[in-house]
């Protein structure tokens, strides 16, 4: 986690061998990570599925149903 037990924020970057480059872009991730922590998320915003969406939904539920009921069905007369 990026965050001690303090509630201390750490960035680390070893990306590169000098030191100097290594800071801009740790300063570069945590303006970045303040960036997107600031972003409000957009709301859900609640649906219902249609009436033709429900009876689709039922009638392959019926004919699932029908066919695992057929199945078993099959005698040795």
């Amino acid at each position: 986690s990026r965050v001690s037990e303090s509630g201390e924020v750490r960035v680390v970057a070893s990306d590169t061998r000098s030191q100097l480059q290594n800071r801009e872009l740790a300063e570069s991730r945590l303006a970045e990570l303040v960036r997107s922590a600031l972003v409000i998320p957009k709301a859900r915003k609640a649906t219902r599925p249609s009436r033709a969406a429900k009876q689709a939904r039922l009638d392959e539920k019926r004919h699932k149903a029908h066919k695992k009921r057929e199945r078993g069905r099959w005698s040795d007369d």
